[in-house]
């Protein structure tokens, strides 16, 4: 279940912006930690 919240989060900042991909690896990381 936490793999499918990352990359439906994921998908959505990849399509909005590259640059958007070092915070979300970031915010998902402490998504896992804290789950």
């Amino acid at each position: 279940m936490k793999n499918v919240a990352i990359v439906g989060t994921g998908q959505t900042k990849f399509s909005k912006d590259d640059g958007d991909i070092e915070k979300f690896l970031f915010e998902s990381t402490k998504i896992v930690f804290n789950l």
